[in-house]
């Protein structure tokens, strides 16, 4: 056995024979895919090819990555709305529902769970504003019996919870949210642009990119 087809048993990298394989590749036009994976029946036809998906379904984005001191200038930020708006508490959350931020009064409430329902809350309005032709409702407002949700989408990803009672108003939330959330937008657009840099410089790792034809060979040859 050659040396790349050891290396492609052991770690699943390198090319595949198309005799192992028995599946076409990706065809242009209206032709099936014909899928390699074990779950469905071989060479079963998809309707559509895996890149023709890719370009029509949006996918989550990566998590963000935020150093100790992008969480000293974005909690700063998050403490003076507070003081601004005369808010409860404020949190700042990422579409995928990870909670990045927060602060005010509000203590011991489940604040994982209001991450990810406050994303799956903006998902849905988001599929809402498609259906009635609009790209995306950036600003929602929830009115309870004791407290308020004002809820705005930063820089696309990011989205601002306020949490306001009758000491403050949906005015005065709305013009503090405008200013913090230009300023945040601002920061994660900085986050952003380093976490690009970051990826085009980093090598292209693999949990075997240490191993080499000589390992291999010395493992079969036992």
């Amino acid at each position: 056995m050659k040396s790349s087809e050891r290396r492609r048993k052991l770690t699943g990298i390198g090319p595949s024979p198309s005799s192992e394989a028995g599946n076409r590749p990706i065809l242009a036009g209206n032709e099936a895919w014909r899928a390699p994976c074990p779950a469905v029946e071989c060479g079963a036809p998809f309707p559509f090819p895996p890149k023709w998906l890719a370009r029509r379904l949006p996918m989550h984005e990566s998590p963000l990555v935020l150093y100790e001191e992008d969480n000293r200038r974005i909690l700063a930020i998050v403490q003076r709305l507070v003081r601004d708006a005369n808010a409860k508490g404020v949190f700042v959350v990422d579409r995928n529902g990870q909670l990045l931020a927060e602060a005010g009064e509000m203590r011991g409430i489940d604040t994982t769970s209001l991450a990810s329902l406050t994303a799956g809350c903006v998902a849905a309005t988001g599929g809402l504003a498609r259906v009635m032709g609009e790209e995306e409702f950036p600003v929602h407002f929830h009115q309870g019996q004791r407290d308020n949700l004002h809820i705005s989408l930063v820089s696309g990803r990011i989205i601002l919870v306020v949490v306001f009672d009758e000491r403050s108003s949906l005015g005065l939330v709305r013009l503090r949210v405008k200013k913090a959330g230009a300023q945040l937008a601002h920061e994660f657009e900085e986050i952003r642009k380093r976490a690009n840099r970051e990826r085009a410089t980093a090598p292209m790792a693999t949990p075997f990119a240490e191993i080499t034809d000589e390992d291999i060979d010395n493992l079969f040859s036992v």
